[in-house]
């Protein structure tokens, strides 16, 4: 498969390629000039069989919702992957271990967890009484690393175990 050129449709795309796409459209400030290519994925595949066609040395950008982002005038050479209102599909795996799609909105993730009765993440939707507390204790080290995992560590908890229980790391 040869790599694509800058105004080039790919092939076997669902998605929707916009080329020299005004990023004004796509900020909360509505400022900013033309991406050289402007992509909306369909779905996982459809993200993988695009990026697959791109040069091995395309700049990529990951957009969601535009919120706070400044885009200069001259916009940018590069090709914009915008993943708000798609790739949103999240599932649970295990009681408190949820698989989450990048453009799922924060709000809608803590609603499910606060469904599913995973207390403590009433901050990513906006609920400041939860910010840095769970269940009316304060969150420290494995529910933190929940959220990002970082070091590439993974908490486990055993089923039924409150949100702030100590997590065991393996």
């Amino acid at each position: 498969m040869t790599a694509l050129m800058a105004n080039e449709q790919p092939e076997n795309i669902r998605g929707r390629v916009l080329v020299d796409e005004p990023m004004s459209r796509h900020t909360s400030w509505r400022v900013g000039g033309p991406a050289r290519r402007y992509f909306i994925p369909a779905d996982r595949e459809d993200l993988s069989s695009f990026l697959a066609q791109l040069p091995q040395d395309e700049v990529l950008y990951w957009l969601g919702l535009g919120s706070n982002l400044l885009v200069r005038d001259g916009g940018l050479d590069a090709t914009v992957i915008a993943h708000a209102g798609a790739l949103n599909r999240l599932h649970w795996l295990w009681p408190l271990q949820l698989w989450v799609e990048v453009g799922v909105a924060l709000p809608k993730l803590a609603r499910a967890c606060a469904e599913a009765g995973a207390a403590g993440l009433g901050f990513l939707g906006g609920d400041s009484r939860e910010s840095g507390r769970c269940a009316g204790h304060e969150c420290r080290g494995p529910w933190a690393g929940d959220l990002g995992c970082p070091g590439g560590r993974r908490d486990h908890r055993p089923p039924g175990a409150s949100a702030c229980a100590p997590a065991q790391r393996f």
